[in-house]
């Protein structure tokens, strides 16, 4: 491109058919638009949360976490835990671990069926 050049409304060839150029203006901004959306749709991400001794007979926490590819929900949990927690710190990184290793397997799961995330 010359950055000296001048564009002027008279120059030129004026179009005949203006089909093919309003197609391809028209392809380009569904492009522009829709990247963003098309990537923030394909995003994996996931909540979770534990609470510590709540269960007064066994003093044991409950644990749940909850995976969603875009927005549908892919996989969830939600179970006692195996051993006592000695605080509540010790019950959400236990939880942490669980839900990071399911995300790691959903991970590797739509990378083995080639989805892009």
């Amino acid at each position: 491109m010359v950055r000296s050049s001048m564009l002027s409304k008279d120059e030129g060839e004026h179009l005949v058919n203006p089909t093919e150029y309003l197609s391809l203006a028209g392809a380009l901004q569904y492009i522009v638009l829709t990247h963003q959306i098309l990537r923030m749709q394909l995003s994996l991400f996931g909540y979770d949360d534990a609470n510590w001794g709540l269960d007064f007979d066994d003093s044991r926490s409950m644990i749940g976490f909850c995976m969603y590819f875009s927005d549908t929900p892919i996989s969830w949990c939600s179970k006692k835990q195996q051993v006592v927690s000695r605080s509540t710190a010790k019950a959400e990184y236990q939880n942490l671990a669980t839900s990071t290793s399911d995300a790691t397997w959903s991970f590797l799961l739509r990378s083995w069926v080639n989805v892009k995330v």
